[in-house]
């Protein structure tokens, strides 16, 4: 009687083979969804940043414009504006004093602009003295479709659009 009271209290410990199959089923299918979410979340944010980079510029420089009544022009560094750009204030005697420089945009990032322009040129009321067309950027990621769609009006209002 002592025997069989002894083989019916051995408890075994741990994971039979098949619960750990499952689980490690469950963590590839949740990894699987989970690596191609992030890095397209990943992309989404590096275009955000730079976008609101070039926002945050913009609205500095005709900022400044308006605040100091002077002119204030934005130059992309090379002919393209993925390289960066800087922020330059004409003073009243007629010198450039540099107010910001921006550095080249993430590599995984795209920033084309439409027209051609090299430079965005405020006058004091933080109109765009450079043209009265409205200036387009399109900011975009190499390896996705989607972008984000940035407009400087002639009145130098800045409006971004993101696509799907």
């Amino acid at each position: 009687m002592n025997k069989r009271y002894l083989t019916n209290k051995i408890k075994l410990n741990g994971f039979t083979m098949i619960e750990l199959m499952m689980v490690i089923l469950i963590a590839g299918l949740l990894m699987a969804y989970g690596i191609p979410a992030y890095n397209d979340f990943s992309q989404r944010q590096y275009m955000s940043k730079e976008t609101n980079n070039l926002i945050g510029d913009l609205n500095y420089a005709r900022n400044l414009a308006i605040n100091n009544s002077t002119t204030v022009s934005i130059n992309a560094l090379s002919a393209n504006w993925q390289d960066g750009w800087t922020v330059s204030e004409t003073l009243p005697d007629g010198s450039l004093q540099t107010r910001r420089i921006q550095q080249t945009v993430a590599n995984t990032v795209t920033m084309v602009e439409s027209g051609g322009f090299d430079s965005i040129e405020y006058n004091s009321f933080g109109a765009v003295a450079t043209t009265s067309q409205p200036l387009s950027f399109n900011i975009g990621s190499q390896s996705h479709t989607n972008f984000i769609s940035l407009r400087v009006l002639a009145s130098g209002i800045i409006s971004s659009n993101r696509s799907l």
